[in-house]
């Protein structure tokens, strides 16, 4: 008894679905035609395959195509009443409709889905009928402008780009094997966030892209974090980073892949926290508070110069956390109010300098409370004994475990 019912509820969500997506009832309007056309002769809007949410999404998908498709009847080449839907599932036949209406040359076959996309741009449409009509991809105007227009390489590797890439990721993909770059770099870049899309800055990607070619074979999670950062560095706010603190403007804005080596680069990944974030301006007044009844703490050893030095303001603490990837930001409110305080462990080592350790001394009862290295790492046995050291200097208690 239940599955009479349930046809019968599939199809009347499926009708008033259709009738609701309808621009107007004439019968004789290109959606109509579309309509009677798809039912006529295929499955994929009958209450059957459009039972259920999943069923009612395809069949969305459908009528988005359908408005589209009809709002450019002028460029239909072949009436939809008649097309035949060939053997084979949805995909197929959706395929098959959308070259009978418009392809008078072959189109890629990733190109068909994008007429049912949800979030279509109007460009990707344009970019069909621009193929469907036998021009060249390289004559197209890319949303990202003259920079982005493909070389003949490129035209060549995007008509013959995987059927599951998006036309942006398509691109991508062309992009990559037309600079040298082998299958699995090209899917890589092509499914990034930052390249999975057109950009307005397609000459200064495409130094990136030559760079990673050159270096290959690199793991996959390298090639992403390389990415990833790069596109942090040059074109993501500082605030977006590391706080809004940190202002506006991209961290290095004129960052270039130019001169380096993939050591190099991976040195300035490891580091650029220490390196630039003293260079970026303030974006507003910082608050700060009295320095502790403590004495900071300087040691020569052999070339080696130790400190331990009081962080008396907001910056310093969101800084110090950047650089040393952990939580201490979280206690600004505690330093202000003069309820504990933050220390930072320095190595200068020649013209490098950099963080081994954060403190935390309870200034009441001068008691080290905590002492952790980068990403919360136990201190290693070298900045143990200068810590010992400091607190023997100011008679701090060790109410911690070190080892």
């Amino acid at each position: 008894m239940s599955m009479p019912l349930r046809k019968s509820g599939a199809k009347w969500a499926l009708d008033e679905l259709i009738r609701d997506t309808a621009p107007i009832s004439n019968p004789c309007h290109p959606y109509w035609r579309l309509i009677n056309s798809i039912r006529a002769s295929s499955q994929f809007l009958s209450p059957a395959t459009c039972y259920g949410i999943r069923g009612l999404e395809s069949a969305q998908s459908v009528l988005r195509a359908c408005l589209r498709m009809g709002s450019r009847f002028g460029l239909w080449q072949h009436e939809p009443e008649s097309w035949d839907a060939p053997d084979g599932g949805q995909f197929i036949q959706f395929q098959s409709l959308v070259s009978h209406l418009f392809d008078q040359f072959r189109v890629p076959t990733f190109m068909g889905p994008v007429w049912r996309k949800a979030d279509c741009k109007k460009w990707e449409i344009r970019l069909y009928l621009h193929l469907a009509e036998g021009k060249s991809v390289r004559q197209f105007d890319w949303p990202a402008g003259d920079d982005a227009r493909m070389t003949k390489s490129a035209a060549r590797w995007f008509m013959c780009a995987p059927d599951d890439l998006s036309p942006s990721k398509a691109y991508r993909w062309a992009h990559v094997r037309s600079l040298g770059g082998d299958v699995r770099l090209a899917r890589i870049l092509a499914m990034t966030p930052e390249l999975g899309m057109l950009t307005k800055s397609e000459r200064f990607w495409e130094g990136v892209i030559r760079f990673l070619v050159q270096y290959l074979p690199i793991e996959k999670s390298e090639i992403e974090a390389i990415v990833r950062f790069i596109h942090q560095q040059r074109f993501q706010t500082a605030a977006s980073v590391l706080g809004r603190w940190a202002g506006n403007q991209p961290i290095q804005p004129n960052f270039t892949i130019g001169g380096r080596s993939l050591m190099s680069l991976r040195r300035h990944m490891t580091n650029w926290r220490e390196e630039r974030l003293k260079e970026i301006p303030v974006c507003q007044e910082s608050p700060k508070w009295k320095r502790a009844d403590i004495a900071p703490f300087r040691q020569m050893a052999g070339e080696s110069i130790w400190t331990i030095d009081e962080l008396l303001s907001d910056r310093e603490l969101r800084v110090e956390g950047s650089i040393m990837q952990h939580c201490v930001a979280t206690y600004i409110r505690e330093c202000a109010r003069r309820k504990t305080t933050i220390w930072s462990m320095k190595i200068q080592q020649g013209e490098r300098r950099r963080r081994e350790l954060t403190i935390e001394v309870n200034p009441e009862s001068r008691t080290i409370l905590q002492a952790k290295g980068k990403r919360n790492a136990i201190p290693s046995s070298t900045a143990v004994r200068v810590l010992r050291e400091w607190a023997e200097q100011e008679r701090l208690k060790l109410g911690y475990q070190d080892e």
